[in-house]
């Protein structure tokens, strides 16, 4: 026991074994008297400054007795740990105490493995890009189409069906962005902001639509127009007509040619992918542009092949 506390009980009067019915007894009795004196207006400076004192004597008493309860019950708790309650109870003090900073600091740590972690990911991912041929296509559909047997979603099968129909191209790359025909019933405003952040960030050198994306990206200039020259070594003059398609230029309010339909061709069969209308267009900003026109020829001469 404290000094300051036996101190207490000695200006009080009580014995240190003292029940608290007592001391709540006194107590109560002390609060009448400083209320009678009060008053009938016989409390002095005298009187004030030991009723002062008393009360905080009181105080101290009751405030230790309540630490030891509380230890008590602190005690009881931790007795199931046995020996080890001790250890229990100083840590969880220390968290009680630094609940705050270890919980930034293990989130400052969390922050810091993830940042390495992205890092090392992005070397690996450039590292092996580094080892890999050059792109000879980039290829996104985007349209009504979901890719068959595409676990990863990463587009290898379909990239893998497009280099054996190309056995002289080395490498591939593939992109499906899905959008809902336009008959469904709402929800494809969130596809559609989908496919226009994938080709603000990407450069496709051709563009796979079906009847609707087409109007919609020849109208935002993100195709070329197929001119009447190219077109004249491709088809034949029946049988053009059937299989390029057309779309309105927003510039002059003319319909133009803009892609090949390939929708029933062997090449088409071959793709590893749901779909209905499949229509080629070479991308406005096409990087590998000879290439894609390659792969239009090739869909022209195979149109209706199947």
């Amino acid at each position: 026991m404290k000094d300051e506390v036996k101190e207490a009980y000695r200006l009080l009067g009580l014995p240190e074994d003292v029940t608290k019915e007592e001391v709540n007894r006194r107590f109560d009795l002390q609060l009448k008297r400083r209320k009678s004196a009060t008053g009938s207006g016989t409390a002095d400076s005298g009187h004030t400054q030991t009723y002062e004192d008393e009360m905080k004597a009181f105080r101290l008493i009751l405030d230790d007795w309540a630490r030891t309860e509380i230890q008590e019950a602190e005690n009881k708790r931790l007795a199931k740990w046995g020996r080890f309650a001790g250890t229990v109870g100083r840590v969880e003090d220390f968290f009680r105490l630094y609940r705050t900073h270890v919980l930034v600091t293990i989130a400052i740590v969390a922050v810091l493995i993830a940042g390495v972690a992205g890092v090392q990911n992005y070397l690996e991912k450039k590292r092996i890009e580094a080892s890999l041929p050059p792109v000879d296509l980039n290829i996104i559909f985007i349209g009504n189409y979901m890719a068959e047997n595409d676990l990863e979603g990463n587009g290898q099968p379909v990239e893998e069906a497009l280099l054996k129909a190309f056995p002289e191209w080395r490498r591939v790359e593939v992109t499906t962005l899905y959008i809902p025909p336009s008959n469904s019933e709402g929800g494809d405003m969130v596809y559609v902001q989908k496919a226009i952040a994938e080709l603000t960030a990407s450069t496709p050198d051709v563009l796979v639509l079906d009847k609707d994306t087409l109007p919609w990206l020849a109208q935002q200039g993100g195709l070329e127009l197929l001119d009447d020259s190219r077109l004249s070594k491709w088809f034949s003059t029946g049988s053009k007509d059937s299989y390029v398609r057309k779309a309105l230029n927003d510039k002059d309010g003319a319909e133009h040619p803009y892609g090949i339909d390939f929708t029933n061709s062997k090449l088409a069969s071959s793709l590893p992918l749901k779909h209905g209308e499949l229509i080629a267009g070479v991308s406005a900003g096409a990087v590998n542009k000879e290439k894609a026109f390659q792969f239009l020829e090739r869909c022209a001469a195979e149109a209706g092949s199947n």
